[in-house]
């Protein structure tokens, strides 16, 4: 027969070659890029005056939604870009609730450029999917 001795023994090893045993390896998360999540909202930052200078905000917005601009921006813009252009497109109205004459580029820092009938004259914008 065995001696508690050697039972105690016996069942200390066990207990301490499972204690000591290595947890499994998580598991890899993909990237939400690699999984095509979509994008929900958009970031855009506009500033007052042209080449990104003077009074700038950024601001979240979400797609498929039109955005007034806010007072002290309201017909103030000069210089535009959304900065989430690699998956999503934004257009800018001239009037409030995404009316008026439009203009789709993605990143302008001199408005008065060309015709300049978009600079100082932004009240809306609205941002979507690519």
């Amino acid at each position: 027969m065995f001696s508690v001795k050697t039972i105690v023994a016996i069942l200390a090893f066990g207990a301490a070659s499972v204690a000591a045993a290595p947890a499994p390896a998580p598991e890899p998360v993909a990237s939400p890029a690699a999984v095509g999540l979509l994008a929900v909202q958009s970031a855009v930052r506009m500033c007052k005056d042209s080449e990104w200078r003077g009074d700038c905000k950024t601001v979240l917005v979400d797609l498929g939604v039109c955005t007034n601009i806010s007072g002290d921006y309201n017909d103030k813009i000069s210089s535009i870009e959304n900065q989430s252009s690699g998956n999503t497109k934004c257009t800018w109205y001239i009037d409030g609730n995404c009316n008026g004459s439009s203009y789709s580029n993605q990143k302008d820092a001199k408005l008065q450029d060309g015709n300049g009938k978009f600079n100082d004259s932004i009240s809306s914008f609205s941002c979507t999917t690519k």
